[in-house]
């Protein structure tokens, strides 16, 4: 999943420090745990960032005003959307440079 972010800026010159930031904040905001979530009678996957993604967020182009954040999820997944809302509420209030986003199974939109 990718999330297109405008940016007030040159996308390039925030770049490190944005992934710096979702390393962090996703670091000290995880649940890590195996234990699974019960809601109702169903039982989903645990709330743990690495039971829906590969890895960290990432840089995948950062051009113009226009910077593109990769979330690498695992299929089947339950709760990467909650996670991906997350960071990117977290990002656009701890960056000023981050206006609009939109999220996209691809790069170019």
């Amino acid at each position: 999943m990718v999330v297109k972010f405008e940016t007030t800026e040159n996308a390039a010159t925030i770049q490190d420090q944005v992934i710096e930031w979702c390393i962090r904040w996703i670091i000290e905001n995880n649940v890590t745990t195996d234990k699974p979530v019960i809601l109702d009678e169903d039982v989903l996957d645990p709330y743990d960032y690495f039971h829906a993604f590969t890895r960290f967020p990432y840089v995948i182009k950062a051009q113009d005003n226009n910077l593109w954040l990769r979330f690498d999820v695992i299929p089947g997944s339950y709760w990467w959307k909650d996670w991906i809302v997350r960071v990117t509420v977290e990002l656009r209030k701890n960056f000023n440079e981050l206006n609009k986003f939109k999220a996209s199974n691809k790069c170019d939109e």
